[in-house]
């Protein structure tokens, strides 16, 4: 057994409340698990397990120029509180870039795979980092192995490169972003049409029906960092429609798939969809809307904590709408605004500020970005200039540090 155990989301969690007061809603999970099922006869189905791990969820080790980490990813499958079968998979990662080591939005991703019964079942995942004592225990997850009657499979969340398919692998879910995302839906190959409604609330995204069909088997692959379908001839018990361009229509929440076969009753599924890659301040809407004052938004701050605290995240949304219309509902200026305040609140801080915002470099940085260079210069009297340059603005801002605590003051306010 191993020493130390942990939560991975009780610490993203505990470090999102220690960083920002009034946390108001939930992040993600950062290790990520989808679990995936095809029937392989009238008794057995095949399990599929994709995970996808942040670079910065595990433990790098410097290699001459190189960082590499190294883990292994498990499962314990469960029936009963009996063990019915255990596997595991092992990955290496090795990455040039520094960076790269603490990034959230970078991946890697792979696949574990059982041939189970119908029926309820109990999955253990577990990653054991190896270059550490630790083991990190995730979350059990509940499957349930649909028998062989079943017409209507749960709807695959895919997106398509080329001619091919690649599952999101985000649990199954709609990642809320710009991409286009649609779902493949698995019927029983006896099937020839399927009618397909995508709701959220009240509001019907689309209403279908779909025809055109895959015959082909499909089943994941791990290659080249993404969890692809590949197909072959085999004979297959499904077939599979394909339905996209409607996730540009999509909020963030839930959303409801209902599928009708022929003249059987509807099927509905739910599923979340998610901002997986979501800026840490906006999971405190009154500190996002007080950021707008950086750009000179002082009004419409204002105007937005006119409104009941609850109505805060939602009055932010409809501001960056009417400020930078977008054609997804997935608004890429807020995005990269949050994204930039995250950068400065981890990045900026000093010895006598936790909070990295509340400095003139954090300032700079949110309103205009990642400068083009940064050059640092040394003074006899120990301090130190930092010249932020912008090419494409034809602009340049010195900061001096006189303490070496890190405050950086922009000179020529």
């Amino acid at each position: 057994m191993f020493r130390k155990y942990f939560q991975f989301g009780a610490l993203f969690l505990l470090f999102v409340c220690t960083s920002l007061a009034q946390v108001r809603f939930k992040p993600p999970p950062p290790v990520l698990i989808s679990s995936y099922q095809f029937p392989v006869d009238s008794i057995y189905s095949d399990l599929f397990v994709a995970f996808r791990i942040p670079y910065g969820k595990l433990v790098f080790v410097k290699e001459n120029k190189n960082y590499s980490a190294s883990f292994e990813f498990g499962i314990d499958v469960k029936r009963n509180d009996t063990l019915v079968e255990r596997t595991s998979v092992s990955e290496n990662v090795v990455l040039q870039n520094y960076d790269l080591t603490k990034s959230k939005d970078d991946y890697v991703q792979g696949l574990v795979k059982f041939k189970l019964k119908s029926g309820k079942y109990n999955l253990i995942p577990e990653i054991r980092l190896k270059n550490t004592n630790i083991d990190v225990r995730l979350k059990p997850i509940a499957e349930n192995i649909v028998p062989d009657t079943v017409i209507i499979f749960e709807p695959l969340v895919v997106n398509k490169h080329d001619n091919e398919f690649v599952l999101t692998n985000y649990e199954n879910n709609f990642p809320f972003s710009a991409a286009d995302y649609g779902i493949l839906i698995p019927v029983k190959n006896s099937v020839d049409t399927v009618s397909v409604k995508i709701q959220q609330g009240d509001y019907v995204i689309c209403d279908t029906t779909l025809t055109d069909k895959i015959k082909h088997r499909l089943f994941p692959d791990a290659r080249q960092n993404e969890i692809m379908l590949k197909t072959d001839t085999a004979n297959t018990k499904l077939n599979y429609f394909y339905l996209n361009d409607f996730s540009h229509l999509l909020n963030e929440g839930m959303v409801e798939i209902k599928i009708k076969a022929g003249k059987m009753k509807k099927v509905m599924f739910k599923k979340q969809v998610v901002w997986y890659s979501k800026p840490i301040i906006l999971y405190n809407p009154e500190k996002a809307v007080s950021l707008l004052r950086i750009i000179g938004e002082e009004k419409e701050a204002k105007a937005i904590f006119k409104h009941p605290s609850k109505l805060y995240y939602k009055k932010l949304i409809e501001y960056w709408n009417r400020k930078f219309p977008q054609k997804s509902k997935f608004n890429e200026a807020m995005n990269e605004f949050y994204t930039r305040a995250d950068y400065a609140l981890l990045n900026f801080r000093t010895l006598g500020k936790a909070n990295g915002l509340r400095t003139d470099r954090a300032v700079v940085y949110i309103k205009y970005g990642k400068p083009s260079s940064i050059e640092r210069k040394y003074s006899e009297q120990n301090e130190i200039l930092e010249i932020w340059r912008y090419q494409h603005l034809n602009r340049e801002f010195i900061f001096i540090d006189r303490t070496g605590s890190g405050n950086f003051k922009l000179l020529g306010k």
